[in-house]
């Protein structure tokens, strides 16, 4: 999750995130809204976005527990507008501390062409006064559980307490530049039923070993459009049940409403290979290109 040494490749270090702790409580992260990571209506995908609530989110989570390790328990993410012009950008705030949950609320703007961190936070501080341009897209939350740290976990001394203040990049030495359904080895199994499946490869593993959660999203959002073709995701509810331990995973879909501007699905997403579970459940908005504005 720290900074990447450019050894190796991650979903994660593609995005090329860039994070800044304010404080303790809160930060503030930005990434590039490139070619790869567009939606079919050319904003900004959930999938990417919940990606980034959840690792934005995280880092206060750990500072708070810090030497002990967090896990994911849900994430969520309300569209407002679409996010087109960019950068991405997501900044989270604690809302609730606990001995073992914590609560974490997330705004989602659009940059609108701005990229330096002093400058994203003042035009955020100071909305509503007339004085830029920033465009707020999503609201978003994110809940996690307190977990021992071990030596089994990777990134064993990370602890972004160490790093208030400073601003902070996760990116490689090269860049994958596929769409990020080909990015990150999605085969699609059965599109009219919206079944996908997917591999716990390196690439997309997080800390702990089961699929990266915002990569599950990506999944989930990517079955969801393949039942409705002509519709976009724009809000995501997941819970996130187990670990993947082996893989590979697959999507199940169910309709749960379908009119002619919007579609809700229920998605959920099983491991079917030596373990057979039930690793997460999502349920994911669509709407048709003329009711997004």
């Amino acid at each position: 999750m720290g900074d990447s040494d450019g050894k190796h490749k991650h979903y994660c270090m593609d995005l090329r995130l860039g994070s800044k702790l304010i404080n303790a409580e809160r930060c503030l992260m930005q990434a590039p809204l490139t070619a790869e990571v567009r939606s079919r209506n050319r904003g900004a995908r959930v999938g990417v976005l919940i990606t980034m609530l959840d690792i934005a989110a995280s880092d206060p989570v750990l500072t708070a527990w810090h030497p002990d390790w967090t896990a994911t328990l849900d994430l969520s993410l309300f569209g407002i507008e679409i996010l087109n012009k960019g950068p991405m950008v997501v900044d989270t705030h604690m809302l609730r501390r606990g001995r073992k949950i914590i609560t974490v609320g997330a705004d989602i703007y659009d940059g609108c062409g701005v990229d330096d961190f002093s400058s994203l936070q003042e035009m955020i501080e100071h909305q509503g006064t007339g004085c830029n341009d920033i465009r707020l897209v999503a609201k978003g939350l994110a809940t996690f559980i307190r977990i021992p740290r071990t030596t089994d976990i990777d990134a064993i001394d990370y602890n972004p307490g160490k790093w208030v203040g400073q601003v902070r990049y996760r990116s490689g030495a090269t860049q994958d530049h596929r769409y990020l359904n080909d990015r990150i080895g999605l085969r699609v199994i059965a599109p009219e039923t919206g079944t996908v499946e997917l591999d716990n490869s390196t690439y997309v593993a997080n800390s702990i070993g089961t699929i990266n959660g915002g990569v599950q999203a990506v999944a989930m959002e990517a079955a969801a459009e393949l039942m409705h073709p002509h519709m976009t995701a724009t809000d995501i509810q997941i819970h996130f049940i187990s670990q993947v331990k082996t893989g590979p995973v697959r999507t199940h879909c169910v309709n749960i409403r379908a009119t002619s501007d919007h579609c809700i699905v229920n998605v959920d997403l099983i491991e079917v290979g030596v373990h057979s579970r039930l690793i997460a459940k999502s349920t994911i908005t669509l709407q048709s290109e003329g009711a997004i504005t």
